[in-house]
């Protein structure tokens, strides 16, 4: 019998980040769960890694074998494990972690006591340096402004969203998308701001420095952002790609503004102006 939650990685070459979430996952004090790794082929120590924790988790099940990206990756794990997966699916990184030791526990009580019909459970996150550090906190307020938001950008943080099977069973994830696939799956698959339910605390911490986050694929990912905007057309959503183009040159202006003596002043209401917009 499947467990009621599955937790779903794809690596590759992550030796160096990946005990730090398998003790995460290790330590949690629910033990309903199995972790689905699929890894794209690593020629480092990450399998080895994998098979150090078998004794530790409830149930580790692997797939090795050359992938398309970070969502073939993920539809792979799905197709391959169909059977197996749990009632509710969360997504995590090899340099990710949870929240707290009972986060599932707390979790897993949280979804039986609420309404039957709801496919998403999103909780807050935190974002760390490569240090452990928190940078930044990312909290969902209500689930009509986020469902709004989907509009536009990624609504919610992937790697704090439990997503109920049969939706992932019935939508996966395009696997033409290197970055913007989990932005993608939500704009299609969450159909109106009832079907999800916010936790309302911290679940996850995330590491900085993903693809997304990462300089040299910022024109990929404004790309892949657009292909979405085109498919669901949303005004909003290009004004956001035209602010997005047009990040290097806000950049500049706030340097050249920094050495004026009202610059500072001046910028902060060039800030208001463009939150309202983008409001």
């Amino acid at each position: 019998m499947p467990p009621f939650f599955t937790v779903i990685t794809s690596t590759y070459n992550a030796a160096a980040t990946l005990p730090h979430l398998l003790d995460s996952l290790a330590s949690q004090t629910c033990r309903d769960f199995n972790w689905i790794v699929q890894d794209g082929g690593s020629s480092d120590e990450t399998m080895k890694i994998v098979a150090q924790y078998h004794s530790l988790l409830p149930e580790i099940l692997t797939n090795s074998g050359k992938d398309e990206g970070i969502y073939d990756a993920w539809n792979k794990a799905i197709d391959i494990w169909q059977d197996k997966i749990g009632e509710w699916i969360l997504f995590l990184g090899c340099d990710d972690s949870l929240n707290e030791k009972n986060t599932l526990e707390i979790v897993k009580k949280y979804i039986e006591e609420s309404p039957s019909h709801k496919m998403f459970f999103a909780g807050n996150l935190i974002q760390v340096n490569s240090r452990g550090e928190q940078v930044s906190q990312y909290d969902i307020k209500n689930t009509d402004d986020a469902f709004k938001i989907r509009s536009y950008r990624m609504p919610v943080n992937h790697p704090a969203l439990f997503t109920k099977r049969e939706i992932i069973l019935k939508y996966k994830f395009d696997a033409s998308f290197k970055i913007a696939g989990d932005y993608e799956f939500i704009r299609r698959a969450w159909l109106n701001p009832d079907q999800m339910q916010l936790l309302g605390f911290v679940t996850t911490h995330m590491q900085i420095g993903g693809i997304s986050g990462n300089e040299s694929s910022r024109k990929l990912h404004l790309a892949e952002n657009l292909r979405i905007f085109n498919k669901y057309g949303t005004v909003k959503g290009y004004i956001w790609y035209i602010d997005s183009l047009l990040y290097n040159v806000k950049i500049k202006i706030k340097n050249i503004l920094e050495k004026h003596k009202y610059g500072n002043k001046f910028w902060e209401i060039l800030k208001k102006i463009r939150k309202h917009t983008l409001k």
